[in-house]
């Protein structure tokens, strides 16, 4: 019970920043006046404790999670899509694409990209991924040659994306784009 509590306190905490720090919606014939805008912020809340709760407790490879987690993520996104007045709100909007793009990320992740991982976890290298801008594609960035060898360039593009779509929010300083925009060649015996 301690863990739930910890999350419905984060959600709050979470909301809160968001209700203070976002972008005011101006009133138009009172439909979104102070009572209607907290009334908006809670209407998501439950749904924001549920996605945080199964995010926590996210067994990769479970598929019964898997659509658990699914079924989180269309809820708070459909949530988030109801909001009238907050439609316009920049904080809101930034944090449902990053919400978006971490569902996005995790469920390929946890399906498309299965037998890729079993195709390079089976390599005897020792690229080991990190929690740092310069290493969540490993040290030198040695997830692409490996993910491109084993599973074709395509697939390395898709693993790309899910990962920069799940870690773009913890770690907001890193420039994702160094990955994107790395010329084909930067690795030659790729084939």
């Amino acid at each position: 019970m301690t863990s739930l509590k910890f999350i419905l306190v984060l959600t709050i905490i979470v909301l809160a920043h968001v209700l203070a720090h976002g972008q005011e919606v101006q009133e138009s014939k009172k439909n979104c006046g102070a009572f209607q805008l907290m009334k908006e912020d809670m209407r998501c809340v439950f749904k924001q404790v549920s996605f945080t709760k199964d995010l926590l407790m996210w067994a990769w490879f479970d598929f019964k999670q898997v659509d658990k987690f699914r079924q989180a993520c269309t809820s708070l996104q459909e949530c988030y899509a109801s909001l009238e007045c907050r439609k316009n709100d920049k904080t809101y909007v930034e944090v449902a694409a990053n919400m978006q793009g971490t569902c996005d990320g995790l469920l390929y992740l946890s399906t498309d990209f299965v037998e890729c991982k079993k195709k390079i976890d089976s390599l005897e290298d020792n690229c080991e991924v990190g929690d740092e801008c310069e290493t969540i594609f490993g040290k030198n960035n040695c997830q692409k040659p490996r993910i491109i060898k084993q599973c074709g360039r395509e697939e390395w593009e898709k693993f790309r994306e899910a990962v920069i779509n799940v870690r773009k929010s913890s770690i907001p300083k890193c420039n994702f784009d160094q990955y994107r925009d790395q010329s084909r060649s930067f690795f030659v015996n790729i084939d």
